[in-house]
């Protein structure tokens, strides 16, 4: 194997944006808890595949002020508030 194919096989890919591909929800006025909602946009429609298919991460801002939402992984992708 050659450096470069160590290399791309050993690498994961990382998306680092303002936003999630899921944004955190506050619950309605019935009540409930915090729930995840896919968030819309380009950047989500155009990566979020990729990111599953390869097993990558994405980190951003989880859509709430104050939140702190533990990480998680959802569907073979990583989720990074």
């Amino acid at each position: 194997m050659t450096h470069a194919e160590d290399a791309n096989a050993s690498s994961e890919l990382v998306v680092v944006a303002n936003r999630l591909p899921v944004d955190l929800v506050e619950p309605d006025a019935d009540g409930g808890e915090r729930r995840w909602r896919r968030s819309p946009g380009g950047l989500v429609t155009a990566l979020e595949p990729t990111l599953r298919a390869r097993g990558g991460t994405w980190v951003g801002w989880p859509g709430l002020a104050d939140a702190e939402p533990e990480p998680f992984d959802d569907e073979g992708m990583g989720i990074r508030p």
